[in-house]
């Protein structure tokens, strides 16, 4: 299958809810994941382990759902429910649907900037974040 045209999108790592990238196996990613009752994996594989683990895929008390349009991608997740879908159609149905009223996420705090005045490697890394 050819790659769909929002597996070329990603989330914006600059987006104050971006939360960083997953580890590559499974008990670091259990323990991220730890209070989240639903877990939705857009045109992606459900995870993608690098190191042999032990244990289960999501937290305890937590759902996943995973759209896809790679029939492949959908056989090899190891749990959850896999729904191949064309994933524009997929997703906008998602955001069509009426949920629940929640609270929204709390949005991580940004370090403060480092002023210019002098080099440090604090300055470097955000102006290379920047």
């Amino acid at each position: 299958m050819g790659e769909s045209p929002l597996l070329a999108q990603q989330f914006p790592e600059q987006h104050p809810l971006f939360a960083g990238f997953l580890p590559a196996d499974r008990e670091p990613i259990v323990a991220r994941l730890e209070g989240c009752d639903l877990i939705l994996v857009l045109g992606a594989p459900v995870f993608t382990y690098h190191v042999e683990g032990h244990g289960p895929h999501v937290p305890k008390d937590a759902s996943l759902v995973q759209l896809t349009d790679d029939p492949s991608a959908a056989a090899r997740a190891a749990v959850g429910l896999s729904i191949v879908t064309d994933l524009k159609l997929g997703i906008r149905a998602l955001l069509a649907a009426e949920a629940p009223a929640r609270p929204s996420p709390a949005i991580r705090a940004r370090a403060p900037r480092v002023p210019p005045d002098r080099l440090t490697d604090r300055y470097l890394l955000q102006q290379i974040a920047a």
